[in-house]
């Protein structure tokens, strides 16, 4: 059965900062009704790549289309396509998930006869950055279930994650980022066949990448956070 077509789409797509290369180009497409995951160590890659889909970074060189529109010569049209959840956001979990873009949009002045239509349109494809991060075992729970509730509705999910727990209960594949490039990428039934019998995503992670959870690149990464956040303000 062919898969939907793609809502998000990268051709080669590299960043580079002066001579490092941060992002390296990567192919990768997430399709509607699809939990796409992706996983590497600090410093590897994953915020550079999440910013330059949701137009926060310009890319160096390639392609990337969200839902249709080129990230650099449609950034407009990109940033009312979908609905990002950046690390460490305050969302209020009491509300859905149509209310926090709601509540969003009134934030950020969206005049109020656009805020449902635009909401409608990125509720069909959501960026998340570690959504997860520092909440306890029931809150992470809870966000995996409204998670899998989107999904249901058909949305295209981009999800980052250090908890390879939660990239196998929620992904319906992954792709490997290690030093900017896409070394990895499948369901993970197909990454843990690589890796041998009974191997869950820690071996396939370990294997393809090392062990160690912080990684050589993780000063590096955060450096390069500083640089790109002091561009934009």
């Amino acid at each position: 059965m062919d898969r939907p077509s793609p809502l998000i789409e990268t051709e080669a797509l590299t960043c580079r900062f002066g001579s490092m290369v941060a992002v390296a180009s990567v192919d990768m497409s997430v399709a509607a009704g699809e939990v796409f995951g992706l996983v590497g160590r600090n410093g590897a890659g994953k915020s550079t790549l999440i910013k330059m889909l949701v137009t926060l970074l310009a890319p160096s060189s390639g392609r990337a289309r969200v839902a249709g529109f080129d990230v650099v010569r449609q950034a407009r049209s990109v940033r009312a396509a979908f609905g990002y959840l950046p690390q460490m956001l305050s969302a209020d979990r009491s509300l859905t998930a149509r209310e926090n873009l709601l509540l969003s949009a009134r934030l950020y002045l969206i005049p109020r006869p656009q805020c449902h239509g635009r909401v409608e349109a990125a509720l069909e494809l959501l960026v998340m950055d570690e959504p997860t991060v520092g909440l306890d075992p029931v809150a992470r729970h809870a966000m995996w279930e409204r998670i899998r509730r989107i999904r249901a509705g058909g949305t295209a999910i981009l999800i980052t994650s250090h908890l390879m727990e939660e990239i196998e209960a929620l992904c319906d594949r992954v792709g490997i980022l290690h030093q900017g490039r896409l070394v990895a990428a499948g369901t993970p039934g197909e990454l843990e066949t690589r890796v041998g019998p009974g191997a869950g995503m820690n071996e396939v992670f370990a294997n393809l990448v090392g062990s160690d959870p912080m990684g050589e690149g993780a000063d590096a990464d955060v450096r390069r956070n500083r640089r790109s956040t002091s561009a934009h303000s």
